[in-house]
């Protein structure tokens, strides 16, 4: 998780939070962001899985020479 938050930093996001958990259920939780792009990505992990999952919310994306409509 920690070469994920690196990767996204490098690329220019933002980490908004990263929290390694312990306990009975450890795991970890970072999420981030990219004003350039306006991308927000949050990535869940546990330490007894090697899963990863991963969210991410993008503005709406369009075909390069289509304008956005409004109604």
């Amino acid at each position: 998780m920690r070469r994920v938050r690196d990767e996204l930093e490098r690329r220019g996001y933002r980490v908004l939070g990263f929290q390694d958990i312990k306990g009975a259920e450890t795991s970890v939780i970072l999420d981030a962001e990219s004003r350039e792009n306006d991308f927000s990505v949050s990535v869940e992990g546990s330490h007894r899985h090697d899963d990863l999952l991963f969210s991410v919310m993008t503005p709406c994306l369009l075909p390069p020479g289509a304008a956005q409509q409004r109604f």
